[in-house]
């Protein structure tokens, strides 16, 4: 069996691909030839080579639905060179290696794939991780033979008839962690609690701001596990290296599966963005949040996850960026430290739908056999 993988460039698009490679491998009586086509990035480098899974990278481009003369002129380029040579690719590349069918995350890097997998004949089947669905998944659902959905309330958008509410796939290693030892893997002190912050798998400046800026009041309540993103890690570092009680300040450019499963078992709160993955690798170990939506994301799709999550688990609280002050993030620390009581982390368990990926994993194998 043949399978071509596509889809953006983050996380929260590779991270459940992952995740359902491994259950199609465990789940198929025969070996399974994956290649994964998409836009070239590092992020999915790492991540696939890992798996030991192939790359062909396709151009791609999007269409910018906001006006400045750049943004006019990247609109050009992408429409009349960058997208026409991406369905080029993505037509050679799926005549040479013949898949069984493709398994799209969406975004706009997937839409040549799909396009041409259907001019192909190739089956096609989506999974949507947001509550909301960005443009480039509405026109990829119009080919899918199946959508798998994350969130109950994006049925909407979709035909019922080949919608299934799967929950989000999320990487098999992020779990709740008992060995007591493993606090070593960070340097925790102890005595205080734990504040997790994460910005998601590329990081956010201005979460890593509103830590940095915020730092004395943080420190004197919480030892802190931060994962800045990379391209920020150098500049918060210097600043955890001239404060008082950097100690109790561990700071990280990226999480692997494993040390995010360690971070999230000893962490009593977190402050994250919305992202679909970050939200159910949240639930899944069971860790109240303070949810502080990326304001730009597409659709508001992060404020829409953030309140699919409120409505389903009342395990977080939710401050919109244009909002946050810091008088209202001390008093919703105060608050979300009291979310994390037995009854909300079952809440929080059954939102996650840890078989996401065997659910999957299983729909497609028997359709495709």
């Amino acid at each position: 069996m043949k399978v071509v993988l596509t889809g953006g460039g983050t996380g929260g698009h590779i991270f459940p691909l992952v995740s359902v490679v491994r259950e199609l491998k465990i789940g198929s009586k025969d070996p399974i030839d994956f290649l994964y086509i998409g836009p070239n990035d590092n992020f999915s480098k790492e991540a696939f080579e890992k798996e030991n899974i192939p790359m062909s990278n396709i151009s791609a481009g999007k269409i910018r639905r906001y006006f400045s003369f750049t943004s006019f002129l990247d609109n050009l380029y992408d429409v009349f060179i960058a997208i026409p040579k991406g369905f080029i690719q993505s037509f050679s590349l799926l005549r040479d290696f013949k898949p069984d069918f493709v398994f799209s995350k969406g975004g706009y890097g997937s839409v040549p794939v799909v396009l041409m997998a259907k001019v192909l004949g190739i089956p096609i089947y989506l999974h949507e991780s947001d509550s909301v669905p960005g443009l480039a998944n509405r026109v990829i659902a119009v080919f899918a033979k199946q959508i798998f959905i994350s969130y109950s309330r994006t049925a909407s958008f979709f035909p019922d008839y080949k919608s299934f509410l799967t929950g989000n796939p999320i990487r098999s290693n992020v779990k709740r962690q008992y060995d007591l030892g493993l606090k070593k893997v960070f340097g925790l002190k102890g005595g205080k609690s734990v504040l997790l912050v994460l910005g998601g798998s590329q990081g956010s400046v201005r979460l890593n701001n509103l830590i940095v800026d915020n730092l004395d009041y943080l420190l004197e309540k919480f030892e802190i596990i931060h994962q800045t993103g990379r391209a920020d890690y150098e500049r918060v570092m210097k600043t955890r290296d001239n404060c008082m009680f950097k100690e109790y300040y561990h700071v990280y450019d990226f999480f692997d599966e494993q040390k995010m499963s360690i971070a999230l078992s000893f962490a009593d709160c977190c402050i994250s963005r919305s992202g679909s993955s970050s939200v159910t690798e949240l639930a899944a170990v069971g860790v109240p949040a303070i949810l502080i939506p990326l304001p730009e994301s597409a659709q508001n799709h992060q404020l829409g996850n953030a309140l699919a999550y409120y409505e389903e688990t009342e395990s977080c609280i939710i401050i919109e960026e244009k909002d946050l002050t810091l008088k209202k993030l001390k008093e919703a620390l105060e608050e979300v430290m009291k979310l994390g009581d037995t009854e909300n982390r079952q809440k929080m368990s059954v939102f996650s739908r840890k078989n996401a990926s065997k659910m999957i994993a299983k729909k497609i194998l028997e359709e495709i056999k």
